[in-house]
């Protein structure tokens, strides 16, 4: 919400996608820095970069949907870079100059905050053992230190912590009503029959004032916590889920090296466990085997959940593209050559996945289109205007054309549902200054039918 707002005020709220996306890559760059060199480092996150604008995400049909759509990590993976590369960089930089030991401090905090309003349950898996590490880095440093030095290295981290602390509480009690209460939280015990876990028992029903929204969450949503309810449901939806975060995180081209980064780090944590290849490696491994142990007892998964480990992946991936240059034949640099074989296989692949779903989405004229076409023709006529949609019983409840800004009052085009002439009256009174429209967006070319002339002294 914080990045769209910021986006909001650059003109649109995409934008504060792109800019959390562009600063999730140079936090990633600075993190993988850390593990290998700087060069690697940089081609690693301009590959990241360019794998979240070019890949394809079936589930929702949506290209690049970490950078073009509003369902992205972008923030959590930020603030998740900006924790693991603190932690990375301490023990290596705090040792020549003590005094980066309050910047790296603070960056942790940050990190951790943004995980915090991003995805909180991810994010304080990810946390523990970063918190753990970066806690004894600390001590280690200040063993020969004076209190003065203490308090000098905590000062600023803990007013930003206690600042980002204040401003969540303020947030959610203005939501919420009260500081400890989270929106979303709010928004499923108000609408969601479906638990967070699979142990916990189905929510009873909330009586819909529409049918849309009763299919979404009697129908689908519990369906599929139904199916995983017996061990071949159960099996057959979170192997098609990891079949999914395998193919949008790595795919066949990304797979080697991480897995030979993560062999690196592993063996790295025996042979020198105070390097920061050591720290990715056990950080890592118990960031990554605590998410994947409480994920086996969720409901859903999807790619942005686990935006948290991103930075971890990519640390891996870095470190073995590293260890591949580094491969000598008869006195050749051939692992040179298989690194960059490596990063030039994997961007065609993506670029021509691009391609092939560019291709067919550009000639595609789907609801989204003409809804658009719709807000933008009635955006440059004079006048404010109410559109009642009309769906019929088939209509898919993920095809949702009723959405607005936030001041919706404000806004010259009002979408709302059609609940019939008795449940409308209170919305056309509301609204008596508005044109309003019926709209069946089921009907073949979905026409608008002007219902009422706007009456004068309404909002």
């Amino acid at each position: 919400g914080l990045a769209l707002a910021i986006g909001y005020r650059m003109g649109h709220p995409i934008c504060g996608v792109w800019l959390s996306l562009a600063c999730a890559c140079a936090a990633m760059t600075w993190a993988i820095a850390a593990v290998v060199d700087p060069l690697c480092a940089c081609m690693c996150g301009s590959l990241f970069a360019f794998s979240m604008n070019t890949s394809y995400y079936d589930i929702i049909g949506q290209i690049g949907y970490w950078a073009q759509s509003y369902w992205g990590g972008s923030v959590a993976c930020l603030g998740s870079a900006l924790a693991l590369g603190s932690v990375l960089w301490f023990g290596q930089v705090t040792k020549k100059h003590p005094a980066n030991a309050t910047a790296l401090l603070t960056a942790f905090v940050i990190g951790l905050w943004l995980l915090a309003i991003s995805r909180p349950l991810e994010g304080l898996l990810v946390c523990i053992p970063l918190s753990i590490c970066m806690l004894s880095h600390w001590i280690e440093s200040i063993k020969s230190g004076s209190m003065y030095l203490v308090l000098k290295d905590l000062l600023v981290p803990l007013l930003v912590g206690i600042s980002g602390a204040f401003w969540i509480g303020h947030y959610q009690s203005s939501v919420t009503g009260s500081p400890f209460r989270l929106p979303y939280l709010c928004y499923e015990k108000q609408y969601a029959l479906t638990p967070t876990f699979l142990a916990q028992p189905l929510r009873k029903s909330k009586g819909y004032t529409n049918e849309p929204m009763r299919i979404f969450h009697e129908e689908w949503e519990a369906g599929i916590f139904r199916s995983q309810q017996n061990w071949d449901g159960y099996f057959a939806e979170k192997t098609a889920k990891l079949c999914i975060l395998w193919k949008f995180f790595l795919g066949w081209s990304l797979t080697i090296p991480a897995l030979m980064g993560g062999i690196v780090s592993a063996v790295s944590i025996f042979k020198n466990r105070t390097s920061a290849c050591a720290r990715l490696g056990w950080m890592g491994g118990a960031s990554v085997g605590l998410v994947i142990l409480v994920h086996s007892q969720t409901v859903w998964m999807n790619p942005h959940y686990l935006a948290p480990l991103t930075p971890i992946l990519w640390g891996w991936i870095g470190g073995g593209l590293a260890s591949l240059s580094s491969w000598t034949l008869f006195k050749l640099e051939v692992g040179l050559l298989l690194a960059l074989s490596f990063v030039g296989f994997s961007a065609m692949l993506m670029l021509s996945e691009f391609d092939t779903h560019w291709s067919t989405m550009a000639n595609a004229q789907g609801w989204q289109h003409r809804r658009d076409e719709i807000e933008t023709k009635l955006l440059s006529t004079k006048g404010t205007h109410l559109i009642l949609i009309d769906y019929d019983d088939a209509h898919s409840p993920h095809q949702e054309w009723c959405y607005n800004s936030a001041d919706i009052d404000g806004s010259k085009v009002v979408w709302a549902r059609d609940l019939g002439q008795d449940k409308n009256l209170a919305l056309l009174q509301y609204f008596e200054n508005r044109i309003v429209y019926k709209l069946a967006v089921d009907s073949g070319d979905a026409q608008l039918e002007t219902v009422r002339d706007a009456v004068p002294g309404g909002r």
